[in-house]
């Protein structure tokens, strides 16, 4: 079963997923500190979609329709899902991390990913190139041999430099890669 974040691909997968998240909320909601009006909603769109998705699970009488108003139902409580979990479950101290893994929920990391200090100015060129884009170069001071990235940029990849190409009209960010 593939996923997307945490929450589940396949519908009965789901079905069981939310089922579980909504009584957890509902059997917690004042230890948890949540609110009345946000169960209550949460609740009230978990009623629309539980018989939308039993209807399109009766493959004897389903319609196309049935399917379609299922799917599009699904996405909108899958959203509604993910910002109720990120507003009152992921950061909430009240909730325990074995609650969060009970209603199978990754719990966010508090503290950021340690990295080293920059201590060093880089070196920064930047050129015009053909298109109308604008290519940005960093390189560290020290290192004459070759260009080299800052140890703490592009550090998943290891790589030792890093181009950034922009466009100038639109002013977005076209490209961004790392070259090692």
């Amino acid at each position: 079963m593939r996923k997307l974040g945490y929450m589940p691909r396949k519908d009965a997968v789901f079905f069981n997923f939310q089922g579980n998240l909504a009584n957890a909320v509902v059997a917690n909601a004042v230890p948890w500190g949540i609110p009345a009006p946000a169960v209550a909603a949460l609740v009230a769109r978990r009623a629309e979609y539980e018989p939308l998705y039993l209807k399109s699970q009766d493959k004897g009488h389903r319609t196309q329709q049935d399917v379609a108003k299922h799917r599009a139902a699904r996405k909108i409580y899958q959203k509604e899902i993910e910002s109720f979990v990120n507003t009152w479950l992921r950061y909430n101290p009240l909730v325990t991390d074995d609650e969060m893994v009970g209603m199978k929920i990754p719990r966010r990391e508090f503290e950021p990913s340690p990295h080293p200090d920059i201590t060093d100015v880089p070196f920064v060129k930047l050129a015009a190139t053909s298109g109308g884009d604008i290519e940005l170069r960093v390189r560290v001071t020290e290192d004459k041999s070759m260009p080299s990235m800052h140890p703490a940029a592009c550090r998943p990849y290891g790589h030792r430099q890093a181009a950034i190409t922009a466009q100038a009209k639109p002013r977005v960010i076209r490209m961004i890669r790392c070259i090692g």
